[in-house]
């Protein structure tokens, strides 16, 4: 997993990541990198990101916030902006 190293709680977040991967053996690593863009557009693994560059170039991806409010908030309200 790579995440931003200039973003504000990024190692603080590498940290929780990796403390909840080792708590439930999962094969998970955390790393900061300074721009991790490239590493996830070349990434074969799934990537989870907003970046729109990223999305266009990565081989899979995961729309993690639409999956966390369908199961945390199925009450939700989606607006279907795909009709304008």
């Amino acid at each position: 997993m790579a995440l931003d190293r200039p973003v504000s709680n990024s190692g603080r977040l590498a940290h929780k990541i990796t403390d909840i991967a080792m708590k439930n053996n999962w094969q998970w690593t955390a790393e900061l990198v300074n721009s991790p863009d490239y590493v996830l557009r070349s990434a074969g693994e799934i990537v989870i990101t907003s970046d729109s560059a990223v999305l266009d170039r990565a081989t899979k991806w995961v729309n993690l916030g639409a999956c966390i409010v369908k199961t945390c908030i199925p009450d939700a309200w989606f607006v279907d902006l795909s009709k304008f």
